[in-house]
């Protein structure tokens, strides 16, 4: 993992546009690694900075190509299933989380 800031080259990374024509630094993750199979999971959690979050297991099935990722959310359970996406398909949910399960059922995706 590498943290970059306002880098020009080789590529533009580490830049935010708020407004036309206007570039600030900002800080980039880049994540890089090398093999036959990968796998990244990321949970961005956009909540205060009062929330207790604790990552949990991120279970991965390679004959089934599902996943499993969970995390602890002041003190309750939290999480949801997916299965990959097979010949370019996007990946699907399994288990609706429950934040989604109040939206209509065409706006989860």
């Amino acid at each position: 993992m590498q943290l970059i800031k306002g880098q020009t080259t080789p590529r533009l990374q580490g830049w935010t546009s708020l407004a036309a024509n206007e570039m600030t630094p900002n800080i980039a993750v880049e994540l890089r690694t090398h093999g036959k199979q990968v796998l990244y999971v990321t949970l961005f959690s956009l909540t205060g900075p009062q929330a207790d979050i604790i990552p949990g297991r991120t279970v991965y099935n390679a004959e089934t190509d599902e996943f499993q990722v969970r995390w602890q959310l002041n003190g309750q359970e939290r999480g949801f299933d997916y299965r990959g996406g097979q010949n370019g398909q996007p990946v699907g949910l399994m288990r609706v989380p429950a934040v989604l399960a109040s939206e209509p059922a065409d706006k989860v995706r």
